[in-house]
């Protein structure tokens, strides 16, 4: 089995979404498990010249996004806590901020951090609200909070809101320091929206290889099991009305209703976002 990468299409999506948004800054989400996309695709090598506007496009690896890590080799952490704050080695200080979506947002005392931290550090606060769940903060919610926090706290230099959920809200609030995109980079698609015109194009294939096939049963046998991928979450692109039936840690079983498909056959499908923590183990191919 293998990753099919789609350069074009990454580069498409990224340029897509700095038109979608008013905000004057992209950062593209790098997390670990994908960060070999940087070098190996060239996402770092990319610059807002090559879209033609004057938007700025950061390469998000230089941030470290685990919390209250160690960043050494990092421009800047995420911190939630004075005792992290004090080991911060990094300019550049981001505060995640609960706003309804219960993660990993503080909901108290942000100020407080983020005042002992402008002492010697940028800081912006950080909103991940829309990327997991629908709990995010309404357009009028998230202006009300810009506009307090611009005009009480003047050592906060700006709002970072992650992710590709508020590309589809266009006129941003001139506070928002910056728009993370991770989602819409790898596959064109924002979540929570239902405005399928303002999708992108898929970066990702996933190819498996049939290596046998059960025609008494109608079932088919691919390479690649849930030790790679979670296949049942995975769409499939190959056509002839494939089933998902089942996996083991090596294969995956589909069910073939045509016989369609024989021993050396190639299926295709585009993987869930989950799977690219074990996908990043497999061969990988770009075009």
């Amino acid at each position: 089995m293998k990753l099919v990468i789609n350069k074009a299409a990454l580069e498409s999506n990224i340029q897509q979404a700095s038109l979608l948004t008013s905000c004057q800054n992209i950062s593209l989400m790098m997390k670990s498990f994908y960060d070999y996309l940087s070098k190996e695709a060239g996402l770092n090598m990319i610059n807002c010249n090559m879209f033609g506007n004057t938007k700025k496009l950061c390469v998000g690896n230089t941030i470290n996004y685990v919390i209250n890590e160690e960043s050494e080799g990092y421009e800047g952490s995420y911190i939630t806590n004075m005792e992290a704050l004090s080991r911060c080695k990094t300019d550049i200080v981001y505060i995640p901020v609960n706003f309804h979506d219960d993660r990993e947002g503080i909901n108290s005392d942000y100020i407080t951090l983020a005042r002992k931290a402008s002492m010697d550090k940028s800081v912006y606060l950080s909103i991940t609200s829309g990327c997991i769940n629908d709990r995010g903060p309404t357009m009028l919610e998230l202006e009300n909070f810009c506009s307090y926090i611009q005009k009480t706290y003047g050592f906060i230099q700006g709002i970072s809101l992650g992710g590709s959920y508020y590309l589809q809200f266009r006129k941003l609030p001139e506070f928002v320091y910056e728009i993370r995109i991770g989602e819409y980079m790898l596959f064109g698609t924002i979540p929570y929206c239902d405005t399928p015109e303002l999708n992108g194009f898929n970066a990702l294939e996933v190819e498996l290889e049939v290596v046998e096939t059960y025609r008494e049963r109608q079932h088919i046998l691919v390479r690649g099991g849930y030790a790679n991928l979670d296949a049942k979450y995975c769409y499939l692109l190959s056509g002839g009305a494939l089933e998902y039936v089942d996996s083991s840690s090596e294969y995956t079983i589909y069910k073939d209703r045509f016989s369609i498909y024989k021993t050396g056959s190639k299926i295709r499908l585009i993987p869930n976002y989950k799977s690219l923590v074990k996908l990043q183990y497999v061969e990988r191919e770009y075009k």
